[in-house]
C-alpha cells in the first residue's frame, strides 16, 4: 500500500494550468516518490492533458481517468477517492498547488509521528493586484475548504462518506462530517502547504462571494442538510448549532439586497417556504437555542454580507418571528 494519494478533478484546466500543479508537487523533499500517487479525473471535458506533460514528469506516478459523464467537482473528487488504495488521501484543485517544499515530508511525518485520522494545515490564497501578487493567510481550523487537509482513507469507509450530488460547497459538507466525528484523532498544523491560486477559470472565482450564492441557492440550501443528517449521529451539539447557523444565514440572504429583484421573488419564496418547513420539523432547536447566542451570530453575518456590498433587511427578532408565527 502506497502512502498518499493525491486526488484532482479536472475540466476545463489544460497542460499549462497542471504544469504548476505538478511542478509543485516535483519538487516535494525528503519524500520517496513511489509512496505517492496523483489521481487526476477528468470530469467528461474536451480539455485532455497531454502525454507530454506527463514525460517532463518521470518520477511522479500519474493516474489519469477519464469520466463518461460530466457529475463536477464534487462527485468526480468521489471517482478519485474509489479509485484510491494509499493509507491517506488529499484533494487538490487543477488550478492550485502545493505550497512549501516540504509540504508532504512535513503532513506524512506528522501521520508518522502521531497516527493521528486527519491532520488539518494553514493555506494561502493568492491574490493578483495588477500584477502583484499578494497572499491572503487561512488558518487551519478553516472547514471551509478542503484546501490543506489530510485524511486517512480509511475513515470514508468506516463511516460511510461519500461526497454528495452538489456541484458546489460540497468542500464544507465532507470537512464538518469529519470533524464531528469524535473518536478521530485530528492535528491541526498552522503551517501552510497549500496555496489556493488566483485563477479565472474556478467557478467559485468568476462571480463575487453572494451572487455566487444566489446563481447556486439549491445547492446552498442543501449543503446544511446532508451535514445535518449526518453529524446529529456523532455530535448532536454540533448538528444542532451548525444548523441553526445555516438556516438563519440562508434566511438574511433571502432577505438581503441580493434577492431584492422581481424575476427572484419566486425563487426567495420557495426557498422562504422550504426553511419555514425544515425549522417546523425541528422546532425545538429553534426554540432552544440561546438568542443572545443568535444575536451574535446574526451580528457577524451582517459585517460578512458588508464587505460583499450585500444589506440585509431584517433583524433577529424578524427571524424569530419566522420562526415562531
Amino acid at each position: 500500500m502506497n502512502l498518499l494519494d493525491i486526488i484532482v478533478p479536472q475540466y476545463k484546466e489544460d497542460d499549462n494550468v497542471f504544469k504548476k500543479l505538478l511542478e509543485s508537487i516535483n519538487k516535494q523533499k525528503n519524500i520517496n516518490f513511489n509512496d505517492i500517487n496523483i489521481i487526476i479525473i477528468n470530469d467528461n471535458s474536451n480539455t485532455y492533458l497531454s502525454n507530454n506533460l506527463f514525460k517532463l514528469f518521470p518520477k511522479l506516478n500519474i493516474k489519469y481517468i477519464k469520466s463518461k459523464i460530466n457529475q463536477g467537482p464534487s462527485l468526480t473528487r468521489q471517482i478519485g477517492l474509489d479509485h484510491s488504495n494509499s493509507k491517506y488521501v488529499t484533494f487538490i484543485d487543477a488550478d492550485d498547488m502545493l505550497d512549501d517544499e516540504n509540504s508532504l515530508y512535513l503532513v506524512l511525518s506528522c501521520f508518522n509521528d502521531t497516527n493521528a485520522d486527519y491532520i488539518f494545515t494553514s493555506f494561502k490564497r493568492e491574490i493578483n493586484v495588477l500584477g502583484n501578487i499578494k497572499y491572503n493567510n487561512f488558518d487551519a481550523r478553516n472547514l471551509i475548504w478542503l484546501h490543506g487537509k489530510y485524511f486517512k482513507r480509511e475513515i470514508f469507509k468506516k463511516y460511510n462518506i461519500k461526497f454528495s450530488n452538489l456541484r458546489c460547497f460540497e468542500d464544507e459538507i465532507i470537512c464538518r462530517m469529519i470533524y464531528s466525528i469524535k473518536d478521530l484523532k485530528s492535528i491541526v498544523l498552522n503551517f501552510s502547504t497549500y496555496i489556493w491560486c488566483d485563477f479565472d477559470l474556478s467557478l467559485t472565482r468568476q462571480k463575487s462571494k453572494y451572487n455566487f450564492i444566489v446563481m447556486h441557492f439549491d445547492d446552498y440550501y442543501n449543503s446544511p442538510i446532508i451535514e445535518y443528517e449526518f453529524i446529529k449521529n456523532h455530535n448532536i451539539e454540533l448538528a444542532n448549532e451548525c444548523i441553526f447557523n445555516a438556516m438563519l444565514n440562508r434566511y438574511m440572504a433571502l432577505n438581503s439586497s441580493l434577492f431584492e429583484f422581481e424575476e427572484l421573488n419566486e425563487m426567495k419564496n420557495e426557498y422562504l417556504n422550504k426553511i419555514k418547513s425544515f425549522i417546523l420539523n425541528h422546532i425545538d432547536i429553534f426554540k432552544s437555542y440561546d438568542k443572545n447566542k443568535a444575536k451574535d451570530i446574526f451580528n457577524n453575518y451582517i459585517l460578512s454580507y458588508k464587505k460583499d456590498n450585500a444589506i440585509i433587511n431584517i433583524t433577529i427578532d424578524d427571524f424569530y418571528k419566522f420562526i415562531l408565527e
